[in-house]
């Protein structure tokens, strides 16, 4: 019985010093990480430029919201809803799919999933109403800076009427919007009316359950490294 436990404790001691071991317990505790705390993202386009720019490496700060939701200003980071890729097909291959389980493990690599930064402009309750030029969009009466984001209301004015009637915000619902609107697609894309179409209907919500965090620092490269504001 003593030979038999001996050696089983030089097999669990040679499992624990094994390379290998040391190799998984460091790929569980990065997803571990990235899950519950702290998680890398690359930068895909412009839309936020000149906060953050295409190719930037930032970290989003998974308990941000753990006790609260995002605030009006705040960058933060989301799953793209599936609404906003509607007619998007995407056929991607086994070994992508894997590549992408790596990736979303390690923090570097491809990702399975549609990450979207962008700055927060109105949360639950703000009510989005048009402003004398129908182009113009006005939260809680401020109008959008640079706002770029015309639905396909004519210029001329409101048709039908209720593309103009106040829309309020709903509970659980975020509207965001790049920094760099020219080249944006956000909550506040083009769309195309209908007869019966109201101001709602061109404005793609992000549900809070979606969001992953909030966007706190550029980590790479070095020489844009610092806080997100």
């Amino acid at each position: 019985m003593t030979a038999r436990r001996e050696a089983l404790g030089r097999t669990v001691l040679s499992i624990a010093r094994s390379p290998w071991t040391h190799l998984l317990a460091c790929l569980i505790l990065l997803a571990l990480l990235q899950a519950f705390v702290v998680k890398p993202y690359a930068v895909p386009s412009a839309s936020m430029e000149p906060t953050v720019v295409t190719g930037d490496r930032i970290l989003v700060d998974r308990l941000a919201y753990v006790r609260s939701e995002p605030a009006t200003g705040e960058v933060v980071v989301f799953d793209e809803p599936a609404a906003w890729r509607e007619g998007e097909v995407e056929d991607r291959s086994t070994l992508r799919t894997l590549a992408g389980v790596v990736g979303d493990t390690v923090g570097f690599g491809p990702s399975n999933h549609h990450a979207v930064v962008k700055r927060v402009v109105a949360t639950a309750g703000a009510e989005i109403t048009r402003g004398a030029d129908p182009q113009t969009l006005l939260i809680d009466g401020v109008p959008l800076p640079a706002d770029q984001a015309a639905s396909s209301v004519p210029a001329g004015g409101c048709a039908p009427a209720a593309a103009c009637a106040p829309f309020v915000v709903p509970v659980g619902m975020l509207l965001v919007a790049g920094d760099n609107r020219t080249v944006s697609s956000d909550s506040f894309s083009p769309c195309v009316q209908d007869s019966t179409a109201s101001l709602g209907d061109c404005l793609k919500l992000v549900p809070t359950t979606d969001v992953v965090g909030r966007a706190m620092w550029v980590l790479l490269p070095v020489s844009r490294w610092g806080e997100i504001a």
